[in-house]
């Protein structure tokens, strides 16, 4: 088989000749190269049915059939009610997601400052799109600019400066991607809500606040809507994609894999739920009288006055819970229910949870604080490979963050740029990091604004501190070095000065 960007070939001879299993394989693979754009979920399921046989049972459970946005919903929903779903995904952003840390570089205190003021609006972007990254995998950030006086910058400021105002991020629900061909990249269109063309359309009979923000802020995207556009194209969109891929424009979801998994657990816990709602509505059987004592038509009223024992204070169905019965020996009471066995038995869901748990790549140690046998795992080690996933999402997150300095600086005219960057994930063990500190620091290749980072601290607030303490320490008249035990105690510390003496005279005692 031959083929090139535009067409396939596929020589005669090889169909002809193929039989069984050999021609599948060969259906199968000519199928695969004649999508040159991406995996629809037709396309997908002609592989599987040709690869598989159309009378062979799907293996995955419908999910190939399901485009990105019926994914997305499934996604959401697990996330939603799902306990190891939902922890997995906060814990990577309460570990990824920490402080920010700008690099002044060759900034003055001025252009810093103006830098520093959106950084409020950088953290609460990156934990929003950091929670959209993992859960659809693409994020699309939004941002409008607004003045700040100098007042506010501080610093000394001269001028108000333009800065982010406000940002949001888009719903991947009303977002259509389509691959460029040959450019390697994609496009996005976005629907407009309902609701929003309803407002636009109506000129803001319901929300006149609203639909003047929108006229003031989007006049372009008010005036389309006018014109009967529904479905716009995002000229010059930042788009970030987790996990792209050649056969799809739409990204990788974090929880995709685990999926599967995660509908299958959800089935063993209806299972326990039916066996459960049968628990509830058990049966009693009561009997009276036996093969060789069997009741007469004479011994009904026996039956009437069982029954009326059973209600409680005689009402009419309202049984007791708790009764006393007397009886002769012909009087049995069982109760019929269903095997609770299925129910009470947790290690159907052993096997399941450790499939999420390889499907999410997150160790359990992270999410309990145990793993599944004692001793056989260390949470530094087991923190090695989540953290290189989380280094990633950063990264990719943090890009729109580097284009939005860049555009301060032009918008401001700025002579240089400030760098931004997490503090660096501190998972391991602090007595070896610190160790590894210290020797860079004697050997002189570490600052000490890094080797305070490296513990967690700032160096900047820690030398304002030691300046303050210091004062504070003078004015109370308290040592600077703490005493310890058989050491010679520090002399005090006076803050008088020694009254001067004049020179003694020849012949003066």
């Amino acid at each position: 088989m031959v083929s090139t960007m535009t067409e396939v070939t596929v020589e005669k001879k090889e169909p002809k000749e193929a039989t069984g299993e050999a021609k599948k394989l060969l259906l199968a693979s000519a199928a695969w190269v004649h999508d040159p754009i991406g995996a629809t979920p037709a396309y997908m399921e002609s592989i599987l049915t040709t690869s598989l046989g159309s009378d062979t049972p799907d293996k995955l459970g419908g999910l190939h059939k399901l485009d990105f946005h019926q994914r997305l919903k499934l996604i959401r929903a697990f996330y939603e009610v799902d306990p190891i779903a939902n922890t997995v995904v906060e814990k990577n952003i309460d570990i990824g997601i920490g402080r920010l840390i700008f690099d002044r570089d060759d900034c003055d205190d001025r252009e810093f400052a103006v830098y520093k003021k959106a950084e409020n609006l950088f953290t609460k972007y990156l934990r929003e799109a950091a929670l959209e990254y993992l859960l659809s995998g693409l994020v699309i950030p939004q941002v409008i600019w607004g003045s700040v006086t100098a007042k506010d910058i501080g610093n000394n400021a001269r001028k108000p400066a333009i800065l982010p105002e406000r940002c949001w991020i888009l719903n991947p629900e009303n977002i259509t991607l389509k691959s460029r061909i040959f450019q390697g990249d994609v496009v996005a269109y976005f629907a407009i809500p309902e609701e929003l063309i309803n407002l636009i359309r109506s000129k803001g009979k319901k929300d006149r606040e609203g639909y003047n923000n929108l006229v003031e802020q989007f006049p372009d995207l008010v005036k389309r809507i006018k014109a009967g556009e529904t479905n716009i194209l995002l000229e010059d969109a930042f788009i970030i994609r987790r996990k792209p891929k050649t056969y799809d424009p739409y990204p990788s979801p974090y929880l995709l894999p685990a999926i599967e998994s995660l509908e299958y657990k959800r089935n063993l816990r209806k299972m326990d739920y039916s066996i459960a709602s049968r628990i509830i509505g058990a049966i009693q059987l009561i009997k009276l009288g036996d093969k060789d004592f069997p009741l007469t038509e004479d011994d009904e009223d026996q039956i009437t006055g069982l029954k009326n024992e059973l209600l409680w204070r005689g009402r009419a169905n309202n049984v007791e819970r708790v009764f006393q019965l007397f009886g002769n020996h012909t009087l049995q009471i069982e109760w019929i229910y269903p095997d609770t066995e299925a129910m009470l038995s947790q290690e159907k869901y052993t096997a399941v949870n450790q499939d999420i748990f390889f499907a999410l790549g997150f160790p359990r140690i992270l999410v309990s604080g145990e793993t599944l046998k004692s001793a056989t795992s260390s949470a530094e080690y087991a923190m090695f490979s989540p953290a290189e996933s989380i280094k990633r999402m950063r990264e990719d997150i943090l890009a729109w963050v580097d284009e939005l300095l860049k555009e301060i600086q032009i918008n401001n005219r700025l002579k240089n740029r400030a760098g931004v960057r997490f503090e660096e994930i501190r998972l391991y063990d602090m007595e070896k990091i610190a160790d590894v500190a210290a020797v860079l620091y004697e050997n002189n290749a570490l600052s000490l604004t890094s080797l305070a980072q490296s513990a967690g601290y700032n160096f900047d607030k820690e030398v304002i501190m030691k300046s303050r303490e210091r004062d504070l320490m003078e004015e109370y008249n308290i040592p600077e070095f703490p005493s310890k035990p058989f050491s010679p105690q520090p002399a005090p510390v006076s803050k008088t000065t020694p009254k001067k003496t004049a020179p003694k005279k020849a012949g003066e005692k």
